[in-house]
């Protein structure tokens, strides 16, 4: 992928879904502008209301993700301090009280920091400059070692990960020891548990 400065260097859609709107789709813009200048933009856009398809899972899921982007805490705003920008501009967009779009536009004095910006994906990149163009390359990355960042993820969330597991785990099992004692309650328990459960469609 070849571009000369000021042209669009790639735009990356992601979680695509074809029936209905996605309830989260992100999209990376590249520029190489003249010089050695560069600049990200990402956009995330979050579905609401009836698009969600009243699916609980979802929305606790869109939820979860729009505390993160307004807190500064989502991969896109990491991945953008990570890389050190020189100028950062962020909009938030709010439709009835609710966010419902976020835009980082992030510049960098060097091209070469869009390689860093992929470091925690799956996805390689590789900039080249040349005198009157600059080449960017991406290429699905096999995975491998966890980054620094990762890692720092994974040590943040094991904690509070396995505390939940650990509840969990003491739950099931004084629910099973309760209806071992009371068997007159095994059905009622679960009809209970599974009655949203749709069986055949």
């Amino acid at each position: 992928m070849k571009l000369r400065p000021g042209l669009v260097a790639a735009l990356l859609p992601c979680f695509l879904l074809a029936c209905f709107e996605p309830p989260i789709s992100e999209s990376v813009q590249i520029r190489f502008l003249a010089g050695n200048l560069a600049m990200v933009g990402v956009t995330v856009k979050l579905a609401h209301g009836d698009s969600l398809q009243n699916n609980k899972a979802v929305e606790e899921r869109v939820e979860a993700f729009r505390r993160d982007l307004l807190e500064g805490r989502d991969p896109w705003a990491r991945r953008l301090r990570a890389v050190e920008p020189v100028l950062e501009r962020v909009v938030l967009d709010h439709e009835k009280g609710s966010l419902v779009r976020v835009t980082r536009k992030a510049a960098f004095e060097e091209q070469e920091r869009v390689s860093r910006f992929f470091e925690d994906t799956l996805i390689q990149a590789r900039v080249e400059r040349r005198e009157l163009e600059s080449e960017l390359t991406l290429v699905p990355s096999r995975g491998g070692r966890a980054t620094r960042s990762q890692r720092e993820q994974f040590a943040e969330k094991r904690g509070p990960w396995l505390a939940t597991l650990s509840r969990y785990f003491a739950s099931v099992g004084a629910l099973y020891d309760f209806l071992r004692d009371h068997p007159s309650h095994v059905r009622p328990c679960y009809e209970l548990l599974f009655q949203d459960l749709k069986i055949g469609e």
